[in-house]
Parts: C-alpha cells; sequence; structure tokens
C-alpha cells in the first residue's frame, strides 16, 4: 500500500494498480516466501511512504519510505557557472562542457544535440568526451567543434538518458570583425567594444575636427602677433624710439 493522500492498495497476490511501472516479484522456500514490490522507470512523484502488510492476525506491517535523487543536467561555461548563449569567432574551436549531478548508478547514457540531430562527430571535426566518477554521482560531457563557421550556430543540448537535459545557444560570428569577439559576450556590449578591435578607430575620428580648428587657430593667432611685433619694429626704427632697444623676443 502507498499512503499518499489517503490509503491506495497496489498489490494483492498480484498486482492491482493500474500502472505498467508496477510488479509484484514473489519466492517462496522452505516455511518462507519474499514478496518484493518492484517500481520500474521510478520518478520524483513515487517519493513516499509505503506499507507491506500481511494479512495475520494480528496483522504484520512493515513500513519504508521510498527517495528519488533526480539527476539533473547544466551547461556551464569555463568558471562552472551556467551559461545560456556563447558566442565564438568563426575558425575558432567550439568548446561546450556538460555536468550532470546525482547521477545514479549504474549510470545512463549522456548524448548532445543540435536541435533534433544526436551529434557524433570524428575526429577530424570535433568529438565527444565524458568523464568523470558515476560512482559518486558526477559526470562531465564536453562537446567540441573544430574550424567553428556560421552555419554551426544553433542550439545545442546536453541530454543524460533522455531524462533530463539543458540547453545553450551557440552564434559563431563571421568576418574580421570576429577576432574582437570575445566569448560569452555579445556583439554590442560595452566588453567587446571595450577592447579596442574594430570599435577602436570609431572612437579616434571624433576629434580630428576639433584637432583641425584648434591648429588653425593657434597659427592664425601666431601670425598676427608676428604681424604685430614686425610692425611695432618698424615704427621704431622709423621714429627712433626707445622700444627699439628692448628685446622684441
Amino acid at each position: 500500500m502507498r499512503q499518499v493522500d489517503e490509503v491506495k492498495l497496489l498489490t494483492y497476490t498480484h498486482t492491482y494498480v493500474k500502472d505498467d511501472r508496477y510488479r509484484l516479484v514473489h519466492e517462496a522456500g522452505d516455511r518462507w516466501q519474499r514478496w518484493q514490490l518492484v517500481i520500474g522507470n521510478v520518478q520524483t512523484q513515487d517519493v513516499g511512504e509505503y506499507r507491506c502488510q500481511v494479512a495475520t492476525t494480528p496483522p504484520l506491517i512493515m513500513d519504508v519510505t521510498l527517495s528519488v535523487t533526480e539527476p539533473r543536467a547544466r551547461v556551464v561555461d569555463e568558471r562552472g557557472e551556467e551559461v545560456r548563449e556563447k558566442h565564438y569567432n568563426s575558425g575558432s574551436m567550439i568548446e561546450l562542457k556538460c555536468v550532470i549531478d546525482q547521477v545514479p548508478f549504474p549510470p545512463g547514457p549522456v548524448t548532445w544535440r543540435r536541435g533534433a540531430t544526436t551529434l557524433s562527430f570524428n575526429t577530424s571535426r570535433g568529438g565527444i568526451s565524458v568523464k568523470g566518477d558515476a560512482a559518486s554521482g558526477f559526470i562531465a560531457s564536453r562537446l567540441y567543434v573544430a574550424n567553428a563557421a556560421p552555419t554551426d550556430s544553433g542550439r545545442y543540448s546536453c541530454w543524460y538518458a533522455n531524462y533530463t537535459s539543458d540547453t545553450v545557444t551557440v552564434h559563431v560570428i563571421a568576418g574580421e570583425n570576429s577576432a574582437f569577439m570575445q566569448h560569452d559576450a555579445l556583439p554590442e556590449t560595452p566588453t567587446a567594444a571595450a577592447g579596442g578591435g574594430a570599435a577602436a578607430p570609431l572612437q579616434v575620428l571624433w576629434w580630428w575636427p576639433l584637432l583641425i580648428v584648434v591648429t588653425l587657430a593657434t597659427c592664425d593667432f601666431f601670425h598676427t602677433l608676428l604681424t604685430w611685433v614686425d610692425s611695432t619694429t618698424s615704427y621704431c626704427r622709423l621714429h627712433h624710439h626707445p622700444l627699439l632697444h628692448t628685446s622684441t623676443t
């Protein structure tokens, strides 16, 4: 039986509940019998209290608490933080990492998909590695795609045993300007612009007109000053003014 909102009968010498995941295994020997409840494809909603009761007088009762550990897949960046988008330069190496926690033992398979297509790369273009300690409930998988092109952009998902998954959107930027892109940063963000690259010439252009105006104004000022000094010197020489004996430099 199972106690949910009310007592629910699961088996009575045979499977009573209408759920194909439940089955009853019965073994018997010399003066003993074993009744075992088996739940296939266990899920988180199966968590709870279960009771085995033997129809004796008084009845024999054994209560069991069922706990279910749920695996969780996470696509993470180089710092181990969850990421939803990644940006790459055209021609670079795409590297995606997926971490699966709370893995049951024995573990199930880990697969990568692009859209609805399951990926399987050869060593000339890329590959998939799976490492970790399944016995301790941890698996890490990496997906590599060499010589990335804009056609490699899309939604990549990491799946554990078709049960849990996580998705990341990959953008591959084409053209020379992609050399100034940073991973995990949008092209139009200040992070990319502040790093220099294509944005630098645009930042320099605005002060050229101001420099020209200042230069012309400075030259005009000195030209006027020299003209005044020359006129003053000529006047003093003509009239033998004492100012001539003072340095005009």
